[in-house]
Order: structure tokens, then sequence, then C-alpha cells
């Protein structure tokens, strides 16, 4: 589930109210304190009933995000309660591990790409290379804030 984006609103204390909605529910998630409509309520001075969260469509959904994400963090701490100390640093370290892997092969593949393109520039194919790469202009940018400028001109 993806965190809904803010509609704009009429008037700012509308918005303030969003935003005072927002930083309780992620209080409440960081305390873990259950998320319900009435704790929002119970948590923001000037509410007086729920309602006034559940017939906002994204107040509602906002709500519905957080009791997700809580409900998630939640299986993931059971998880790891049943599973041994001892499991849980092996898992980490091999996690660890596999994340250095992953490092080192993007390392090599980038040195790899940076040496395919530095041999396109040298062949005067960059402009074959560039008509390839139209629409991924970000692409370009990072090539060319990594390899020599005078060599992919």
């Amino acid at each position: 589930m993806t965190k809904p984006v803010r509609p704009p609103r009429r008037d700012e204390q509308a918005a303030l109210l969003d935003e005072r909605i927002a930083q309780a529910l992620e209080s409440m998630l960081e305390q873990d304190t259950d998320i319900t409509h009435r704790a929002v309520v119970r948590a923001i001075e000037g509410l007086s009933a729920p309602s006034s969260i559940t017939r906002d469509n994204y107040r509602r959904s906002l709500v519905e995000f957080y009791q997700a994400t809580q409900a998630e963090r939640r299986q993931w701490v059971k998880r790891v309660q049943k599973v041994s100390q001892t499991n849980v640093v092996a898992q980490l370290a091999a996690k660890d591990h596999r994340i250095e892997e992953l490092e080192r092969q993007i390392a090599i593949l980038t040195a790899s790409h940076k040496a395919m393109i530095l041999a396109v520039g040298e062949m005067g194919g960059m402009t074959a290379w560039r008509r390839f790469f139209e629409g991924y202009e970000h692409a370009w940018d990072a090539v060319r804030a990594n390899v020599p400028s005078e060599r992919t001109e």
C-alpha cells in the first residue's frame, strides 16, 4: 500500500489539520500505539469525533495506510521474537554479506559500462549511443558525471 498524496485544500486550516493528523499517526506508529480513528481524535486537540477523519477520503486512507504499516511492523517483530537471537544475527550477517556482494557487482558493472562507453566514443559512435538513450537524460547525465568529458562529447 502506498502512502496517499495530500490533496489541495480550500483553506489553510484544513491543510494544517491534515498535517497534524499525519504527525499524530507517525508518532503513534513510532510508539507502537494502536492506531484507530478514535485514538487519532484523542491525540489531536480540536477534533471531537472520528467522523472528522472517516468522512474525508484522504484522511481515512492515511489512517488505513498507517494501520497497515503498523500491522506489517508488528508481524516482523513477531517473526523475530520466534527466532532465536543467534539465528537473527546469522540472518543479518548473511544479508550484510549479500549487500556487499551486490555492491561489488555494481562496481564491476559500472566500470565495464564506462569502458564500453569510452570505446564507443573513441570509435565515433556517441551520436548513435545518445539517440539510443533519448528520453533517458538522467542516465546520460550520470555517465557524463563519471566519464572524462573530452572523451564523451
